[in-house]
């Protein structure tokens, strides 16, 4: 005869409780948790050794939702011309709010790099964070589905040597009335013409090659491909590649730390002299989002010089390791400067002084532009 149902619980929490700490052990297994929607915040580092002259970010974090598009717009527009970097991680979501940041990006000139941003406080959930202690880090960063076409907008893009970019087909969701009641059915439809379509011609705009479209397509919605850092390279979705241990500098010369292909800083840089037959040159270097720029001086009297910007503070320059004298200038003072000005530089145990025109000096105002609102 069966036992009746209550003796069966009753022996079931029996068993239960002579386990004792074994069942302590045992968990239910925890359902992945859903990415928070895109977060996007104007990042101000503040380290001892960048203050009062740190870099800044615009941070783009989430999973992208409809209307996403406008809240980068809005941040954007916060900056009121000055171009920052972007740091980038997402694991997909809305198509075209993916297209539209990017688009937005590159009609703004800025840099995209995929890493993610800490701010002291501020747990990843919280929609929004005040100003605050902000690092950066290329630890558990990711650029999945959606996420590559917004970093495709990038001017430059940036990701590390352990970067996690990844695509898959296209889904697109629909969603339609039915019946009389206002009530809708959601559609997926798989591999979409129209949005590959779309999405193909936005790549090619965006100056991205294959292998990215043709493995998208390869890619079931369901999984998705990790590009190789061949494939990443070979497609241009990257042009340079971030240092995993500091991708933001945070002293000196500080910004966005990448190298070129060919191994050197990716930095905007400008140089030049009062005319080729005279000695006296220097090349100033940005590193995008920097508080401060570097100045690289040669033939301009020795190793250690004092510098004069137009009547700003004097500034002291200091060899470096090639010997040539270098000093850092804070954004806000170059920025400052006057483009008619001039540099004047003197040898720090006296000697000749050699006047550098800033009229001179080829690609400023490309600097200028890249460096201040």
């Amino acid at each position: 005869m069966p036992a009746p149902r209550t003796f069966r619980l009753a022996l079931l929490l029996t068993c239960l409780l002579m386990a004792g700490p074994a069942l302590a052990d045992l968990k239910l297994p925890q359902r992945p948790r859903e990415e928070p929607p895109l977060r996007v915040f104007h990042a101000r580092a503040s380290d001892p050794a960048c203050t009062p002259n740190c870099p800044e970010w615009l941070s783009i974090e989430g999973r992208i939702v409809p209307g996403s598009a406008g809240l980068v717009m809005t941040a954007i527009e916060a900056l009121h011309g000055l171009k920052l970097p972007a740091l980038l991680s997402s694991r997909g979501g809305s198509v075209g709010d993916a297209i539209a940041i990017g688009a937005l990006i590159r009609e703004k000139g800025l840099t995209v790099a995929v890493a993610r941003t800490l701010v002291l406080g501020c747990p990843e959930r919280k929609p929004d964070c005040p100003d605050g202690h902000a690092t950066a880090t290329v630890g558990g960063a990711v650029c999945a589905s959606a996420c590559p076409l917004i970093l495709a907008g990038g001017l430059e893009r940036v990701a590390g040597a352990a970067a996690r970019i990844g695509v898959h087909q296209i889904t697109s969701i629909l969603k339609e009335p039915t019946g009389a009641l206002g009530l809708t059915v959601t559609r997926k439809i798989y591999e979409d013409r129209n949005a590959d379509t779309l999405v193909a011609a936005y790549l090619g705009l965006m100056g991205i090659r294959d292998p990215v479209m043709e493995l998208l397509r390869k890619t079931p919605a369901g999984g998705l491909r990790w590009l190789s850092q061949d494939e990443i390279f070979q497609s241009r979705i990257a042009t340079a590649t971030l240092d995993a241990a500091e991708p933001i500098v945070m002293s000196g010369a500080n910004g966005l730390n990448a190298l070129k292909p060919d191994g050197s800083p990716a930095v905007v840089s400008a140089t030049g002299g009062s005319g080729d037959d005279l000695p006296a040159k220097v090349a100033f270097a940005y590193r995008p989002g920097g508080g401060a720029l570097e100045l690289v001086f040669s033939g301009a009297g020795g190793p250690s010089l004092g510098v004069s910007l137009g009547g700003g503070p004097p500034l002291a320059a200091q060899p470096g390791a090639d010997g040539k004298p270098r000093a850092t200038i804070s954004r806000a003072a170059f920025c400052a400067l006057d483009p008619k000005g001039r540099i004047v530089t003197t040898a720090a145990k006296g000697g000749e002084a050699y006047v550098i025109h800033l009229a001179d000096v080829r690609g400023l105002q490309k600097l200028f532009e890249a460096a201040c609102p």
